[in-house]
């Protein structure tokens, strides 16, 4: 007999952080050396707003407290930080100063999976929110044929490389792409972890571009923003809204 499918209860769930007392804290999923971008700018977020955000990297072989304390909060929220792009599955963090910064790119589900290493329990029963821009996004069906016919056109020149001998098969496999599916970055996250056992939290990602910064647009009053710009026939009826107005659960 077929194992039975066990319901999914994490989408449709209510946020869990509607009580007062609320602990939020910013998973940067890559190591120290390299998470100076993020965490800089979520020093930020602390330096304007009376909430308080936990800043925490990826440390190979070692568990969090600050995730672990999440695991039993009721009202606890993790951020996953990194610059995204609509339908793209990696995330990515730029390293370094002005001319030679460099983007490192990270698999969404390998972050997850430093998610995890880091101490998440299964019995979470937060929120995991994808804070990149784009996240809750897919591509258009012009722009996934633009993709997908660059990535096949890159394989087919890596394969054409090794016929004539001018690279190894060994870089081929190291530089060869598969096709992905066309699903935003918050969904393959939140895919991944529900598949590994994360049943019990809520997932978010974004409709639009996120500023990395609180910023205040005039008003003196702090706020995480987020453009939904592109999602308007007319411009004018909605642009810079706060984050909130443009998250979606997925």
């Amino acid at each position: 007999m077929p194992t039975p499918r066990l319901p999914d209860v994490t989408r449709n769930k209510a946020d869990p952080r509607q009580g007062t007392d609320h602990y939020n804290v910013v998973f940067i999923p890559w190591e120290y050396a390299d998470a100076k971008e993020w965490i800089d700018k979520t020093t930020q977020w602390n330096s304007v707003t009376a909430y308080k955000y936990e800043i925490c990297w990826y440390t190979p072989g070692v568990e969090s407290s600050l995730i672990t304390h999440a695991n039993n909060h009721p009202h606890a929220a993790v951020y996953i930080r990194g610059h995204g792009a609509a339908g793209v599955a990696d995330i990515q963090v730029k390293v370094g100063a002005l001319p030679n910064v460099v983007e490192k790119k990270l698999h969404i589900t390998d972050a997850c999976d430093r998610l995890i290493k880091s101490g998440l329990a299964k019995s979470f029963a937060g929120a995991i929110k994808f804070f990149h821009c784009y996240s809750g996004t897919v591509m258009t069906p012009g722009q996934y044929a633009t993709h997908s016919q660059t990535i096949a056109s890159m394989n087919k020149m890596l394969k054409d490389g090794v016929k004539d001998g001018t690279i190894t098969k060994d870089l081929y496999d190291q530089k060869k792409k598969p096709l992905q599916e066309n699903k935003s970055i918050a969904r393959t996250g939140a895919d991944y972890m529900r598949s590994k056992g994360y049943r019990s939290c809520v997932y978010y990602g974004y409709l639009g571009p996120l500023e990395s910064e609180y910023g205040d647009k005039g008003s003196h009053i702090w706020h995480k923003y987020t453009d939904l710009t592109d999602l308007q026939p007319n411009p004018a009826l909605l642009s810079t809204v706060r984050a909130s107005l443009g998250r979606v659960q997925v």
